[in-house]
């Protein structure tokens, strides 16, 4: 690895320690087209919510640019390894003068093929790494599984309202109703169950059923919710 390229991974792993506050791991051998991966943390917990990190460091990669963001460009050997990678893959492109350090996410919606074997994405410029995406990259973490991202929001130190913004249609319904369970969990009343019972909530939660009956949704026997 370069001084260059060494750089850009320490750059990109304070930003990480210091500024979301999240665990990073440097790969320590050699894995096809992954420097890195950072693992969020809940209270200073691992989460085991990751992603995984490509890094790029040089003057040479901001070159080619449009209105919209940085080009990079990449290989179909690429394509497909970031495409079918268990974790989220975004690439990070470090300037060593500027030290801009800006990110974007590899998958279907960003990746455009330019010839037979050639593929790019646009990084937008205003995508910068650090605390100012935050709330982005938590949403990529967790993509899998956004209402585990709404069960544990308040222990994630970030807006809630600003992570809801971000979803799509379907996550915001997703999140919204894990996000009910959680406030009848925490809600005063004698007769609502789950307080001070994570477990339990957990397994109520589980118990999210779609209602064949127009728009509610059936949790458990339980609780009935209108959409």
């Amino acid at each position: 690895m370069t001084n260059i390229e060494r750089e850009g991974v320490s750059a990109v792993q304070n930003i990480v320690y210091r500024e979301l506050k999240w665990f990073f791991r440097e790969q320590t051998v050699d894995d096809y087209g992954i420097d890195a991966q950072i693992e969020v943390t809940s209270q200073e917990y691992p989460t085991g919510k990751m992603i995984a990190i490509q890094i790029k460091s040089g003057e040479s990669y901001f070159i080619s640019t449009t209105e919209e963001g940085i080009i990079f460009r990449f290989d179909e050997k690429h394509k497909k390894y970031w495409l079918g990678h268990v974790l989220p893959v975004i690439v990070l492109l470090y300037h060593p003068v500027s030290q801009e350090c800006i990110w974007e996410v590899i998958d279907k919606f960003t990746v455009e093929q330019v010839s037979d074997t050639r593929y790019k994405i646009v990084i937008p410029k205003e995508n910068k790494f650090g605390l100012c995406t935050k709330e982005k990259l938590l949403i990529l973490a967790y993509s899998q599984n956004i209402r585990e991202l709404a069960e544990e929001i308040d222990d994630l130190d970030v807006d809630t309202e600003s992570v809801f913004v971000m979803l799509d249609d379907e996550q915001k319904k997703i999140f919204l109703k894990a996000r009910i369970i959680v406030d009848k969990k925490n809600a005063s009343s004698d007769r609502m169950p789950f307080k001070d019972k994570r477990e339990e909530l957990a397994n109520f939660a589980g118990e999210i059923k779609w209602s064949d009956i127009e728009n509610d949704i059936v949790i458990g026997k339980q609780l009935k919710l209108r959409t």
